[in-house]
């Protein structure tokens, strides 16, 4: 939880990323933290939601969509920016010795 208070309430959402994540459950996760961001913001918390590793999959394209369209899908969800904050880690970039290019085009 990243704030503490008498109300029990969850403002950290953080969804760890591999190639493994399919579009539905990144989908579905958002859908959640939009949900329960809308509630935090009626008692003034705000909340964030964590795509740790997102650049490990294949779905990138809809989370660059989240981040920066605040679109899910082509809809607008509208918790974004307003009540819920998104932050995201990336990998950094890692150049492949030739014998590995090999390997992976194998």
């Amino acid at each position: 939880k990243l704030k503490a208070g008498a109300r029990q309430e969850q403002n950290l959402f953080m969804k760890k990323i591999h190639g493994g994540v399919t579009r539905r459950e990144i989908v579905r996760f958002v859908e959640k933290a939009a949900q329960v961001a809308v509630e935090n913001a009626k008692h003034g918390t705000r909340t964030v939601l964590f795509f740790d590793e997102a650049n490990s999959t294949e779905h990138i394209g809809l989370i660059k969509e989240i981040i920066c369209d605040k679109r899910m899908n082509g809809r607008f969800v509208k918790a974004i920016g307003d009540s819920l904050q998104i932050v995201a880690a990336c990998n950094p970039y890692r150049t492949h010795q030739p014998d590995m290019i090999r390997r992976l085009e194998a």
